[in-house]
């Protein structure tokens, strides 16, 4: 559960990182109120808003871990494109698929251990 925890917490704070980079780009610009900018759950109202905002947050999980895994994967969002591209957030996106393939470990073990009888 501690693993599972650490990577809760990486995702947490990357995806929030993500959204405050939206908010910085934005300043200045004339568009702070444009909707679509920064953590897309701050904004998401309604059942459609939810669905909009787990679709963003699944996306950018899904991606920051790939990145992590040395993979390339089709990136639609420019933005998350250039989040990732960030040397820095690449880092963190590889600390995050490391702590993934460590729980995807132990749930492999745990489920392949034999029962104690009752």
């Amino acid at each position: 559960m501690d693993r599972r925890n650490d990577l809760r917490r990486d995702l947490d704070a990357l995806y929030r990182d993500y959204g405050e980079s939206a908010d910085a780009g934005a300043e200045g610009k004339g568009d702070r109120d444009r909707p679509g900018r920064g953590d897309v759950r701050a904004s998401a109202t309604g059942f459609l808003g939810r669905v909009v905002a787990e679709i963003d947050r699944t996306s950018f999980e899904e991606t920051c871990l790939a990145i992590g895994r040395g993979e390339r994967p089709f990136i639609l969002s420019d933005r998350l494109a250039t989040f990732v591209a960030d040397s820095g957030h690449a880092d963190r996106c590889r600390r995050a698929a490391r702590i993934a393939a460590d729980v995807a470990e132990l749930e492999r073990e745990s489920r392949d251990r034999p029962r104690a009888a009752p």
